[in-house]
């Protein structure tokens, strides 16, 4: 007997398979040491490793904020991140004095786990943060539908753990 929900969850598979077969190796993959451990320093020093919600689940982040431009765009030339945010505080009416401009380098999900699991090595004052991510459920989606109760509860308790490892400066949003 035909089973449209069997058929549909077989198609997704082996086209997302195929997707992946073809899909060059991620750059932080390609990372020599002497990369990583300067990376490592950055996070530990200006860097961030927290939970954030986004389209209705938790994912795991590393972020890193600086005035330094030039070590962001090292970061994101080796690390090949989407998208480079400047944040402009110069206009803020608080501040007696204009702030520098800051930038913000951000990667999430499995490409945070990913190069966690290659800087854990290198890493001193985060090493926790990223143990917690490598945990992370991350490849749970099945096509359109929702990812399951349970890895979200999973989520939910790992994001918990890295807002009490960074003294709940970045406390997760509750939907």
């Amino acid at each position: 007997m035909y089973n449209k929900k069997e058929y549909d969850k077989k198609r997704y598979q082996k086209i997302k398979a195929e997707r992946l077969a073809n899909a060059p190796p991620d750059p932080i993959t390609f990372l020599k040491s002497t990369e990583r451990a300067y990376i490592a320093g950055i996070i530990d020093g200006e860097g961030a490793i927290y939970a954030r919600n986004e389209r209705e689940t938790i994912y795991p982040t590393i972020a890193v904020h600086m005035t330094d431009k030039s070590v962001i765009m090292w970061l994101q030339e080796h690390i090949k991140a989407q998208t480079v945010w400047t944040l402009n505080r110069k206009d803020r009416p608080r501040y007696k004095t204009p702030l520098k401009t800051q930038y913000l380098f951000r990667i999430c999900g499995k490409r945070a786990k990913l190069l966690c699991k290659f800087l854990l090595p290198y890493l001193i004052t985060k090493r926790k943060h990223a143990e917690v991510v490598l945990k992370w459920p991350i490849d749970a989606r099945q096509g359109t539908r929702p990812i399951p109760h349970s890895i979200q509860k999973t989520r939910k308790m790992l994001g918990n753990e890295l807002t009490n490892l960074n003294g709940n400066r970045y406390k997760l949003r509750h939907n």
